[in-house]
């Protein structure tokens, strides 16, 4: 039964690796900020991950507030 288990598990991980793979030079993974310039995701990530967060304060404030 663990084997089975480790097998089917192992099967995945490579399966999600090998599709990172793939997807590793895809578009969805680049913004184009100028016509002659382009950034990669993780860049735009930080900022949006920071604005994000600074967003989620706000509405905990205000909802801490309001009881």
């Amino acid at each position: 039964m663990r084997a089975g288990v480790a097998a089917a598990l192992e099967d995945v991980l490579r399966s999600l690796n090998n599709l990172q793979e793939r997807l590793h030079r895809g578009d969805l993974l680049y913004a184009r900020t100028r016509a002659d310039r382009v950034v990669a995701a993780p860049i735009c990530g930080v900022p949006a991950a920071l604005i994000a967060a600074a967003l989620a304060l706000q509405v905990m404030h205000a909802a801490r507030r309001t009881l």
